[in-house]
């Protein structure tokens, strides 16, 4: 049991030591937050794209402040990780984008 414990705790650390398990939920609520924005301010077709990639820009400005403009030490590939978080979290946006856009500009 104890040898599990040690295991689970060493795969913990490592991945929290990526950068990537610490950023993620960030990512999230900006996406979430960002489709609620783009929804109420009744942005549509490319417009909303747009402010996806302005409000994933912005995020990824805020994660290199934190780090100093220094990724390499948390993350493995800082180019695999933009790429990763920035199609990971487009259909969280797009469903808060299209619900919010409903209930304002439709309903």
């Amino acid at each position: 049991m104890s040898h599990l414990l040690l295991k689970l705790s060493c795969s913990t650390h490592e991945i929290s030591t990526t950068g990537k398990s610490n950023i993620a939920p960030s990512f999230v609520l900006t996406a979430i937050c960002g489709g609620m924005v783009a929804g109420i301010l009744g942005l549509t077709g490319l417009e909303g794209l747009y402010f996806y990639l302005v409000m994933f820009v912005l995020g990824m400005l805020a994660v290199l402040v934190r780090l100093k403009f220094s990724p390499s030490p948390y993350f493995r590939s800082f180019g695999q990780t933009v790429v990763g978080e920035l199609t990971a979290h487009i259909l969280s946006y797009l469903l808060f984008w299209v619900i919010f856009h409903n209930l304002v500009n439709i309903y």
